[in-house]
């Protein structure tokens, strides 16, 4: 089945069970040459793209085109602390999605499993009618139809980003790429016969979605949406900053325009003028910066740890403190 609109339509009612988990998990391991490098290993494209700090200037991009899904947004709502905490809350999901790529094999398997088990839990109905979703029609973390769309957007926005500051990926590249991200959907339970069979059918999904009437930003996801671009992060205690103005302008810039106009965020000339600015600078800064800032510390410790040392250096450790809590 190719997920497009209407097949993605009749997903309704498929949710990943304990045994389609496993299932999907057991057809992992024959394919895993190395299972101290984890699912992809050093050479790998998820880690060449991955491994960029820069990623996250599309993490507003991520975070609003998951919660354009009345799901994800009335799910957020109604189980999650984001609002309340943050940056625990992202620091939380990127420790269980770093394992997942920079882990060994059995740590990956281990973080499947504890992030189905969160999925698990997380369910009601919907507060109000949005979109096609009729108030009150039950949702699932782990209805196949939520799972795919969180999946998408997270390797969808790192290209962006990726291709914004560092220029264009080959074709060939995007292909690896999105082989990879095809392994990592086994983690979440998704069957492969539901996954775009390419990048370009990949890219497909992402605008049918884009475009389609599913994706319909309802009060929560407004709501989420002010506070992703509004509000003020503690990344140390006591330490509180406000959400630079430049990231709106480059957020919208970077979402899709339908998704973008469902927000009622504005691209004007002088955003576009903020946006351009900011990634012009980027573009030149960026190559130059050291590897322990340049790079992620999820990455740089896995690296460590392949090249035989038993920690990474101080750097990387405090770095580590501020991006997950922990060094």
């Amino acid at each position: 089945m190719k997920p497009d609109i209407e097949p993605y339509r009749n997903w309704d009612g498929w949710t990943v069970g304990d045994a389609e988990l496993e299932a999907s998990l057991a057809r992992l391991q024959p394919l895993t040459s190395d299972q101290g490098n984890g699912l992809f290993g050093p050479q790998s494209m998820m880690w060449h793209v991955g491994r960029e700090s820069v990623a996250f200037i599309a993490a507003g991009r991520a975070a609003l085109m998951q919660n354009a899904h009345p799901w994800v947004a009335t799910a957020i709502d109604q189980h999650s602390a984001t609002k309340q905490d943050p940056v625990g809350r992202f620091r939380r999901t990127f420790t269980t999605v770093f394992a997942m790529i920079y882990g060994n094999f059995d740590q990956a398997m281990g973080c499947a499993r504890t992030l189905h088990r969160i999925h698990k839990s997380i369910n009601g109905v919907l507060n109000s009618t949005c979109g096609p979703f009729e108030k009150g029609s039950p949702y699932c973390a782990n209805h196949l139809d939520a799972l795919m769309w969180i999946h998408a957007t997270l390797w969808d926005s790192a290209i962006v980003a990726y291709e914004a500051v560092l220029g264009p990926l080959s074709p060939a590249q995007k292909e690896e790429y999105y082989n990879d991200t095809r392994l990592f959907a086994a983690l979440f339970g998704l069957p492969e016969e539901i996954l775009p069979e390419n990048w370009s059918a990949f890219t497909k999904y992402v605008d049918d979605m884009a475009h389609s009437e599913i994706l319909s930003v309802g009060d929560e996801a407004l709501d989420i949406g002010h506070f992703v671009l509004n509000a003020r992060i503690e990344l140390l205690p006591g330490i509180r900053l406000p959400i630079p103005g430049w990231y709106r302008a480059t957020t919208a810039g970077l979402l899709p325009k339908p998704i973008c106009e469902k927000y009622r965020l504005t691209f004007g000339p002088r955003d576009k003028k903020i946006a351009e600015k900011v990634f012009a600078r980027t573009k030149r800064l960026y190559p130059y910066l050291p590897a322990s800032v340049r790079f992620i510390p999820p990455y740089l410790e896995a690296c460590a740890y392949i090249d035989g040392k038993k920690a990474p250096n101080l750097a990387v450790r405090r770095l580590s403190k501020v991006w997950l809590g922990q060094s």
